[in-house]
């Protein structure tokens, strides 16, 4: 598997370099996701050993095998996750089960002590660096607290918001679709969301985000 790389700096100085001169938001935001896509080169596409190998001494597969057999999410007899309809025609019905899965996968395997918090992010303003006005809004981010992450200072706030997120505290973030709604771009914001999570979290080495549908799961995972 090519190894992909990113290097906060270097696209800091190409995001400045390459600022759109039209103020247009959506111009802007446009513009980011060529520059950062543009760097990933070439994505390759692995099948499912090669996600496997990634995880291998994080936890063992018995404990996997157990939490399934547990879960009343998972149907083991016929190895498929219940509440998954692979005809879904409703977004936001797969939106809510795949968050019910995230966060039962996160309190049986995760061993996190609270410190990891499945969030619906669909409204909300994940603010980027250097352009204040600019953000994002991924479907789902996994909010994370600890020595490696801070609150999102918003400028010209008034006072602190109430459970404030953004991508100084996400350890990761999702985009939920249906097969028939997915497009190449979706990628394109994956790549976005991972740059701003190595920007906001400089000791960061590692960024890992979800493309999920009822069907599929497209992992892109960026290195510093």
């Amino acid at each position: 598997m090519k190894r992909l790389l990113t290097n906060p700096r270097i696209l800091r100085s190409r995001l400045e370099a390459n600022q759109p001169v039209d103020d247009a938001a959506n111009l802007v935001l446009q513009e980011q996701r060529r520059i950062a896509f543009a760097d990933l080169e070439q994505v390759p596409t692995v099948d499912g050993a090669c996600l496997k190998d990634l995880y291998a001494n994080i936890i063992s597969d018995q404990d996997i095998k157990n939490f399934l057999i547990a879960s009343s999410l998972y149907d083991y007899t016929q190895g498929c996750w219940t509440g998954i309809h692979q005809t879904s025609e409703n977004a936001a019905a797969l939106h809510n089960s795949f968050a019910q899965l995230i966060e039962a996968i996160i309190a049986g395997l995760g061993d996190v002590s609270g410190t990891r918090e499945v969030v619906d992010t669909r409204g909300a303003k994940l603010f980027h660096v250097d352009e204040p006005a600019q953000f994002s809004s991924p479907d789902m981010a996994i909010k994370a607290t600890g020595p490696s992450f801070a609150e999102p200072k918003l400028v010209n706030a008034p006072k602190r918001a109430e459970n404030p997120i953004g991508f100084s505290n996400v350890a990761s973030v999702f985009t939920i679709k249906r097969d028939a709604d997915v497009s190449e771009a979706d990628v394109d914001h994956l790549a976005v969301y991972n740059r701003q999570i190595f920007f906001r979290q400089l000791n960061r080495l590692f960024c890992r985000s979800l493309l999920i549908t009822e069907t599929q799961v497209r992992l892109l995972p960026l290195r510093s």
